[in-house]
């Protein structure tokens, strides 16, 4: 009997299993060492290959998905981030004004993030980027596979881990695994979903009423619990959606979308990056093309941003025509 046949017996049927198979291959001086793993989630099967190259690790992002014939279809994920805080906050890092975010992956998912920090406890003396980034910290070290579950485990952990922290969030998770993307939205930041230059989904925000999102919050005080919203990552709105390859997955908080319409981000979409030359490169300089579009003054005098015709649409008056604000966006595309 093969060595393999156990292995192959047990993806055949499907079983919930994980056998690791290291192999020696000589290639020149250096060794290559490959494991594979199997395992089963509902459907044949699924394999994530890690390779060893000179003693370093190299996590490809690729997973399949068999069919009942046994067929196979590979989905990588390529991944870029870029933000820009307001002119009047401080950018350092995952920290981008009161905005933060995570990227994070493991042989069989990746996970995605952002956070925009409550402004307002900035008139308490507190930074608001404090809840933001640590929220993301916290994400990033949960690789889950669940979006709601990686939220409430993110926002327990600063309760019980770091209950010095004051202050609250939005926040906006996504899990991309196999061909399904996963999501946990709460609040106005969001997240789109473009194929072929149009949209599949777009999250809608979440407001108790104008510019005032749904957020987590710790609070101290009882006069503060007065003054501030408290959610629930219950509270949260959740998604699922099966992918394609050639799929863009924008995850933005409001800075974004408050200055650029959905038609102008899907317009930047097929302008800045061709379906046949997804590159690290070409995905860095849509990310930067997207937050420059939103943060640069740009509507003439009889135009409006988004924000400022939502305000108008609720009869309030005395917004800008753009909202300077904090923007920052994580794009992830399906190879």
């Amino acid at each position: 009997m093969s060595r393999w046949t156990p292995l192959l017996q047990e993806a055949r049927r499907g079983i919930k299993s994980l056998r690791l198979v290291p192999l020696r291959i000589g290639h020149g001086s250096v060794p290559v060492y490959f494991t594979i793993s199997t395992v089963s989630f509902g459907f044949p099967s699924t394999r994530a290959i890690s390779t060893w190259i000179g003693g370093r690790r190299f996590l490809p992002d690729v997973s399949t998905r068999g069919s009942a014939r046994g067929s196979r279809r590979y989905l990588s994920v390529v991944t870029a981030v870029h933000g820009r805080a307001d002119p009047r906050k401080s950018q350092e890092g995952k920290k981008i004004g009161h905005d933060s975010y995570f990227i994070a992956k493991t042989e069989t998912l990746t996970a995605l993030g952002v956070a925009d920090g409550v402004g307002m406890w900035e008139r308490h003396g507190i930074d608001p980027a404090q809840f933001s980034c640590s929220l993301m910290e916290n994400c990033d070290r949960l690789a889950l596979t669940s979006p709601l579950s990686i939220l409430e485990g993110a926002y327990s952990a600063i309760q019980t881990v770091r209950p010095e922290i004051l202050g609250s969030s939005t926040a906006c998770v996504a899990i991309i695994q196999g061909q399904t993307l996963r999501t946990a939205n709460l609040g106005d930041s969001g997240f789109i979903v473009i194929r072929q230059s149009a949209v599949v989904h777009a999250s809608s925000p979440q407001q108790h009423f104008h510019n005032c999102p749904y957020q987590l919050s710790i609070l101290k005080m009882t006069e503060e619990q007065e003054q501030f919203v408290h959610d629930s990552p219950q509270d949260a709105d959740l998604t699922t959606i099966e992918l394609e390859p050639g799929d863009v997955i924008i995850l933005y908080t409001d800075g974004l979308v408050d200055n650029l319409s959905q038609e102008e981000i899907v317009d930047s979409v097929s302008t800045s990056m061709s379906p046949e030359d997804v590159n690290q490169v070409s995905l860095n300089a849509l990310a930067k093309s997207l937050v420059d579009e939103a943060g640069g003054p740009r509507y003439e005098i009889d135009e409006t941003s988004p924000f400022a015709r939502e305000a108008a649409r609720r009869a309030l008056n005395g917004y800008r025509r753009d909202k300077p604000d904090d923007i920052t966006v994580v794009i992830a595309v399906i190879m």
